[in-house]
C-alpha cells in the first residue's frame, strides 16, 4: 500500500519557513524576549539579546525560576509582575500589554 505524503511534506516545510522567520524576527530585534511558563514556573526560551541588555547569560537567567524570577524585576514593579502572572492563572484573558523594568546583573 502506498499512501501520498505530499501535502504532509509540504506543511511540514512551511511550517519550518514560518519557525524561520520567526527565529530570525526575534533574533535581529533590538529588545529581550523571554517565555516564562507560569505552569512550570520557569523561563523557556530566552533571546540571545539577553546578554547585551541585562548582562546575564541565558543560563543564568534559567536558574530564575519559581519565586526567583520576581528578583529579575525593579522593587518598583514586582506587584504589578505578580498581579499579571495570578491573572494568567486563572484562566484566558485578553492580551495584555503591561511595562515593567529588569534589573541588570551589575
Amino acid at each position: 500500500m502506498l499512501v501520498d505524503i505530499s501535502d504532509q511534506k509540504h506543511a511540514e516545510e512551511s511550517l519550518q519557513r514560518l519557525q524561520n522567520f520567526s527565529q530570525g524576527l526575534i533574533d535581529a530585534a533590538p529588545s529581550l524576549v523571554y517565555i516564562f511558563n507560569l505552569g512550570e514556573r520557569k523561563n523557556t526560551y530566552i533571546s540571545p539579546q539577553v546578554t547585551p541588555i541585562l548582562g546575564y547569560t541565558s543560563s543564568e537567567i534559567r536558574a530564575f525560576s519559581g519565586d526567583r524570577f520576581l528578583d529579575l524585576i525593579h522593587p518598583d514593579d514586582r506587584e504589578l509582575v505578580a498581579e499579571h502572572h495570578r491573572n494568567l492563572l486563572k484562566g484566558p484573558t485578553a492580551p495584555a500589554d503591561i511595562a515593567y523594568r529588569m534589573l541588570h546583573k551589575n
